[in-house]
């Protein structure tokens, strides 16, 4: 803190003004001591110059770790073809041939998974969430317990797969093939399952609350009692063995 004092000698006008510097009390943190010689512009300074850089190393260091670790992981699951809690976020499978892969508590997080074949594989528990599976194949498929939401599977071949107590919402199946598919306790709010066929796939206490069936195949699918509020049914088509309905619970025949 500095304050200006007026010296005055008698019967003379003001003839200087002296500048006094009062010292904060010392203390232990050196910023203190920065402080106290005026010094904080430097201080800051050296923080950008010396301290910021090592944080950013740090964390890229730590980034580099885990793409490392991905690396590895996704070398692994090629060689054995089989990767258990395995982190992949992010990563890009597309295309690979995984049948029969193992893939139990994988973190796929937004990864690319596009045209792949993962018929007969077990992912079940993985995060899916955000992921693009567009036009991958997933026949017989063990997907029970995953959290997909968000992800694309547009045009997904998952018929016969077990996705059952499965966290889907808003999934986009557009076009693809759940024939004979276990969706049982899953959550399929928001879901998108246009042009999609779902003959005789299992829906036990499924929710499809505000899904979308646009010209989709519910031939031999049971939604009594479910909760499809809200949910399209546009141009679907239904079936219970006797005729062709035209309403979600065939009350009536068209």
């Amino acid at each position: 803190m500095i304050l200006e004092e007026m010296v005055l000698t008698h019967g003379e006008h003001v003839n200087e003004i002296e500048t006094v510097f009062i010292q904060p009390q010392e203390q232990d943190n050196g910023l203190a001591k920065e402080f106290k010689n005026g010094d904080m512009i430097n201080t800051i300074a050296r923080y950008f110059t010396s301290v910021l850089p090592k944080m950013n190393l740090v964390q890229s260091s730590h980034a580099q770790d885990e793409d490392e670790e991905a690396d590895d992981n996704i070398t692994t699951l090629i060689s054995i073809n089989s990767c258990v809690d395995c982190e992949m976020e992010f990563v890009d499978l597309s295309g690979k041939d995984l049948t029969n892969a193992i893939l139990t508590n994988v973190d796929l997080f937004e990864a690319d998974l596009s045209n792949a074949i993962l018929s007969g594989a077990d992912l079940s528990n993985a995060n899916l969430v955000g992921a693009t599976l567009f036009l991958t194949k997933l026949s017989g498929a063990d997907l029970s317990g995953v959290d997909a939401g968000d992800a694309v599977m547009r045009g997904a071949d998952l018929s016969s797969a077990i996705i059952s107590g499965a966290q889907l919402f808003s999934v986009d199946f557009t076009d693809s093939t759940l024939n004979s598919a276990d969706l049982s306790t899953s959550d399929c709010t928001g879901a998108d399952f246009t042009r999609a066929d779902l003959t005789d796939a299992t829906v036990t206490n499924t929710d499809f609350q505000g899904a979308k069936f646009i010209d989709a195949n519910l031939t031999g699918v049971d939604f009594t009692g479910l909760n499809v509020s809200g949910a399209d049914f546009t141009g679907a088509i239904y079936t219970d063995g006797e005729c062709v309905c035209d309403n979600a619970f065939c009350s009536s025949c068209k």
